[in-house]
Order: C-alpha cells, then structure tokens, then sequence
C-alpha cells in the first residue's frame, strides 16, 4: 500500500468519526428528562407529562437525583393543569392530587436541596384551594353553605401560612449551609 493511499484511508476514517461522534454521543447520553418535561408543560399537554413521569419513575434511563424529583415535578405539573381547569370540583380534585405529590415528595426526600420550594409549592396548592373554595361560597347557587365554604376557605389558608413557615425555615438552613464568605 503506498503512502498516498494510507493517508486517504486515515482521513476517511477521521471523517467518519467526526460524522459518527454526535449520535455517538447522543446514544450514551442520559434521558433529556428536564427538557422534554418542560416541553410538554410549555405545550399545555399536562397529562401526556403525567404519564411521561409514571413511566419514568423506574427507569434506567434518569439518575437518582431525577428519580427522587417525579412526585415534586408531577405536583408541579397538576398545578398547571388545575389553573386551566374552570369547574370548581374538578379544580380541586387535580389541587388534591397536587397537595398529594408534594406532600409525598417531603415525606420521602426531607433533606433534598428542593425541600423549600416544595414546600412553597404546597402552600401555594392550599392558598389555590382556599381561593377556589370563596370563589364556590360567591355564587348566589351556594347561597346556603357560604358559611361553611368560608371556614373551609380560612382553615386552608391558615394550613398554608403553617407551611409556609416551614419553608421559611427550610431555606434559613440552606442558607447556613452556604461557607461564609466574610
């Protein structure tokens, strides 16, 4: 073989290598997790990401620390659904299941760096559900339970600002963890 065509056969295979690293590397890269999530919110399609969080809770294709996070993104995700819902019981229902994910999320990760914001989040569910809640007790048809829809409405909010300082709470001891500087 002579030297002329050794050199054409080295630098086809360079070539062939530079065209074949990017799917190379595509193939060995881990699920594009955040992305598609956030994809599929920014679209509005809530319950395809529903179903995309099921279906990833056991896979091998995200790492732990993306795992630990579906029941806080799936929490996330049924609150932006529940602001696109008009019919108050439906509302709920999906608040309900939202106020369960973050709720989960805290139980099973207290110590993640996420715990403040879920906690903020699950306050805000409940404020949202308080809201909900005056909004049923205003319409002339719930004339008779506005009382009761009233205290249901107050009882949240109260809950809400009890979590919320524990949030509070929660990113003061994020904050000490931080080096001093000064």
């Amino acid at each position: 073989m002579t030297h002329r065509n050794r050199s054409l056969i080295w630098w086809k295979a360079v070539l062939a290598a530079a065209l074949l690293a990017p799917f190379t590397t595509y193939t060995l890269a881990e699920e594009p997790f955040e992305e598609f999530l956030e994809a599929l919110r920014r679209r509005e399609m809530f319950e395809v990401a529903l179903t995309y969080l099921d279906t990833m809770r056991d896979s091998p294709l995200l790492s732990d620390a993306q795992r630990e996070s579906i029941s806080f993104e799936a929490g996330k995700t049924l609150v932006q659904g529940a602001n696109r819902i008009d019919d108050f019981e439906l509302r709920m229902e999906q608040l309900d299941q939202a106020r369960d994910q973050f709720t989960q999320f805290i139980t099973e990760h207290p110590s993640h760096p996420e715990i403040g914001s879920a906690r903020m989040q699950l306050g805000n569910v409940l404020v949202a559900r308080g809201r909900t809640q005056l909004e049923r007790a205003k319409r002339p048809s719930n004339a008779e339970q506005q009382g009761p829809l009233e205290q249901e409405a107050k009882a949240l909010f109260d809950e809400a600002a009890t979590v919320f300082s524990g949030a509070e709470k929660d990113f003061e001891e994020q904050i000490k963890s931080y080096p001093t500087i000064i």
